[in-house]
Parts: C-alpha cells; sequence; structure tokens
C-alpha cells in the first residue's frame, strides 16, 4: 500500500508506503544514515534522491515515508513519520 501527495505548495510531495515487514529495505550503507530507534524496529532516517526519508518496522509491516522539496528535513521526515504511526491500525 502507499500513497503520494504533492506539498500544498506545488513545491515538492511527500509518500506513505506499508508493506510486509520481509521486505524492509534499511539502507544502512548509505551516506547520511541515521538510526532512530524511538521509530520501531530498524528505525532510521536518510537522505534520498534530494529528499529525507524515514522508515521502521511496525508489527507486520514495514512503513516508510519520504519527504521532497526545498523544506524537506529530516526533522520532518521523522515527524511524518511518527504521524503516520499513529493513524496506521497495529499489526
Amino acid at each position: 500500500m502507499g500513497c503520494q501527495w504533492t506539498a500544498s505548495d506545488g513545491e515538492g510531495d511527500v509518500m506513505v508506503v506499508a508493506v510486509p515487514s520481509n521486505y524492509a529495505e534499511v539502507p544502512s550503507l548509505a551516506e547520511g544514515f541515521r538510526e532512530v530507534p524511538d521509530l520501531g524496529e530498524k528505525g532510521f532516517v536518510v537522505p534520498e534522491l534530494g529528499g529525507w526519508a524515514a522508515g521502521a518496522i511496525r508489527g507486520k509491516k514495514f512503513v516508510k515515508v519520504s519527504v521532497a522539496g526545498a523544506k524537506a528535513s529530516a526533522d520532518n521526515a521523522i515527524a511524518l513519520f511518527k504521524e503516520t504511526a499513529k493513524r496506521r491500525p497495529a499489526g
């Protein structure tokens, strides 16, 4: 499952993806990779394609969010991940 939206100012986008946990991709060798354990199992944030991505295993799913555009930052990716985790059903 995945969704993508254009930023309200038209200067970027956000994406949310949830797949079975066995499809988890943790880019630990990427430059700028940082572990973020409070996001969940194998939680991380990393620069990605001119923006930032944050992800973690949450229950039986691997959830990953991406933010792109001039306002994209590691903090924005982490905040989007946390908001997404609040809204997703457990499991």
